[in-house]
């Protein structure tokens, strides 16, 4: 049971992180404006935004080769249980800056909720380790 749910973790963090990242490289601008409701035309952000748009890529393509491993996969999920509490600081910190678009809060919560899987499987699984 517990594989299965770190298959599905990582195929549901491999699909939209992909997709985030993929959307960041492509088009920042409106990636940017529905997160943080801020125009974004700056150059060297535009770049920030497609470098951190090929972060997610390579997190998401991670994500996707080892989602069948049995075992290795805590590690996988253990780095992203870090990331996805790092999006949460920030996320909460863009908010109480007076950031705030109209996908902050989705957003906000699907790292919520999957924090709360990845710690879960890193913690009180015994198929990941």
């Amino acid at each position: 049971m517990m594989e299965n749910n770190t298959k599905l973790l990582l195929t549901i963090t491999a699909v939209t992180e992909g997709l985030t990242g993929a959307a960041l490289i492509v088009v920042p601008e409106i990636v940017i404006s529905l997160l943080l409701n801020v125009t974004f035309a700056e150059p060297a952000g535009v770049i920030v935004a497609k470098l951190a748009g090929a972060m997610l890529l390579s997190l998401a393509f991670v994500c996707w080769l080892y989602r069948s491993a049995s075992r290795g996969a805590v590690g996988i999920i253990a780095g992203m249980l870090f990331y996805n509490s790092a999006a949460i600081v920030l996320l909460f910190y863009a908010w109480s800056d007076g950031f705030g678009g109209i996908a902050l809060w989705p957003v906000l919560l699907v790292h919520i909720g999957l924090a709360f899987w990845c710690t879960r499987q890193v913690f009180f699984s015994t198929t990941t380790k």
